[in-house]
């Protein structure tokens, strides 16, 4: 009985202490440009639509322009 209560009592500390230790800080790139362009034709305009909607959102601050879903 007292095993299983240890066991019990343990799991959420280890889920949690893993879950702590996976995190990894977040870091900008020099050239954001770069990540927004593709040798594929197709997927290089849909990358691009993509950037210059968020770029217009993000520097005109035009978020009310947003689709709502």
């Amino acid at each position: 009985m007292k095993i299983r209560l240890l066991i019990l009592a343990s799991l959420p500390a280890l889920t949690l202490g893993a879950a702590a230790l996976a995190q990894e800080a977040v870091v900008g790139v020099a050239d954001p440009d770069s990540l927004f362009k593709s040798s594929d034709p197709h997927l290089n305009v849909n990358k691009q639509a993509a950037y210059h909607i968020m770029k217009d959102l993000l520097e005109a601050n035009h978020w009310n322009w947003r689709i709502a879903g």
